[in-house]
């Protein structure tokens, strides 16, 4: 997919933050999304590129989950600030939730994206990659599924 990189997505995502479409509400911070197996995810992080989010558009809910090796889970949640920039100016990024098991500190990723399309390149990226080497080997899982009517009732790009 074309303009699918990192410096891409770099100077996307500066210009979005100097013209205010990217921005990080705190609203549903702490919030719990619930992952269907008798356990919940806290949101600790929201980011989301407003004039990507259209109503009504073919979105998809992108879900990754995996367990960190070498890393505690407070210095993750502040490390994880590192990467947005270089994949929330990727083509078709609409919005991230951040979140964690506080039972047995898996992470969560909830990422809106605006097709099919997009979060299968996002599968196969970098930062997937990126991901699964700093995590317990067989940790990383994702899946993509219709937006309005995901499992979760997670929606990212709510503030």
């Amino acid at each position: 997919m074309e303009h699918f990189t990192k410096l891409y997505s770099l100077k996307t995502y500066i210009l979005g933050r100097m013209t205010g479409d990217i921005f990080f509400p705190g609203s549903n911070i702490g919030r719990d999304i619930e992952l269907g197996d008798g356990d919940d995810a806290q949101i600790f992080r929201q980011v989301i590129f407003k004039t990507r989010n259209v109503d009504g558009a073919p979105a998809v809910l992108f879900h990754v989950k995996f367990h960190l090796k070498g890393m505690a889970p407070g210095i993750n949640k502040l490390f994880s600030n590192l990467p947005i920039p270089l994949f929330a100016g990727l083509p078709g990024f609409c919005a991230k939730f951040w979140c964690i098991n506080n039972r047995n500190y898996d992470f969560h990723g909830f990422y809106k994206w605006q097709s099919k399309e997009h979060a299968e390149e996002y599968s196969k990226s970098f930062a997937i990659e990126f991901m699964s080497k700093r995590s317990i080997p067989g940790s990383v899982g994702f899946e993509i599924l219709e937006y309005q009517d995901n499992k979760y009732g997670a929606f990212p790009d709510r503030y």
